[in-house]
Formats: C-alpha cells, structure tokens, sequence
C-alpha cells in the first residue's frame, strides 16, 4: 500500500484572498513502513519546487517567495514509502476573485404546439441565429397531448 497523503492547504478548490500571494502549501502524509523523505518531490504549476520546500516524516511546506499570481494553481506532491511504494495528490487552489462564466438562454419556451407561436424548428432557429443562446429549450405543455389522448380513449363504463 503507497503513502496516504492528506491535510492538503490551501485546501482543494479553495479560493484566496488576493492579497494572499504567497500562501503556506502543505501537504501531510504517514505510511506504516515509515518514509522515504529524500523522495519527496513537491511541483507548482509545473516547477518542481522541492529544493525550497521544508521537508519532515510527517509533512511537506512550501511558501513561495515570489508573489503568485491571481488565477488557478496546481500542487503535486509526491511521495514513496520505505517500501518504494508511491503516492501522489494533486490539488487546484485559486488567488483572486472566482472566475464565473455566464451562459444566456432559455430554460422555458412554448410554441404553437402547446399555447406558444411558431414551431420548434422555429423557436431553436431564432434562439441559435437572433436570439444568440447558448443554451435552450422547448417546454410545451404536455397535459395539451395528454387530454387529446384522453379524449380519443373515453369509454363510458356507466
């Protein structure tokens, strides 16, 4: 069994303050067997850092001394058991403001089908071409079906 790596920070998915650039990043790891500390590699958005990096049995910490920039980065930490056995986590934290993208459309439409105007070809056509959507639907009434349905299959049981 490899190395069980945990405790990562900044935590997975977190987003830090903007004026946070030079975060601790830290990663805590055990093993039964003990570890190998002279395996230990910890890798930031690519570079391997771990010549600046403090290494114990226990935990790897990094602090950078340049400043990080606003935006995502990526952690890797890598390490072996006195066994050989390798683990490795990798982990995304973001500086700065979370980056949203907004999408435009429409979730609920009708068309001549139910109580709308136009067909669906109709409606998709001007949501993809005017209307500029990146995403849409077409949600006509189905109880419109459901009581023609209900009409032609009417028995009288009186």
């Amino acid at each position: 069994m490899p190395p069980t790596i945990t405790n990562v920070k900044p935590a997975d998915g977190a987003i830090l303050h903007k004026t946070d650039t030079k975060p601790e990043i830290k990663a805590e790891y055990s093993d039964p067997s003990g570890i190998d500390t002279s395996s230990i590699q910890i890798i930031l958005d690519g570079e391997d850092v771990t010549a600046d990096a403090t290494i114990t049995e226990t935990m790897v910490t990094y602090k950078p001394q340049e400043d990080l920039s606003l935006g995502s980065h990526t952690t890797i930490v890598k390490v072996k058991d006195a066994k050989g056995n390798e683990a490795a986590k990798t982990w995304t934290f973001s500086i700065g403001e979370a980056e949203y993208k907004f999408h435009f459309g429409q979730l609920h439409s009708h068309t001549s089908l139910s109580d709308g105007t136009g067909t669906p070809d109709d409606a998709y056509t001007w949501a993809r071409e005017r209307g500029k959507a990146d995403f849409f639907g077409v949600t006509d009434h189905s109880n419109w079906f459901d009581n023609e349905l209900d009409n032609e299959n009417t028995t009288d049981v009186s």
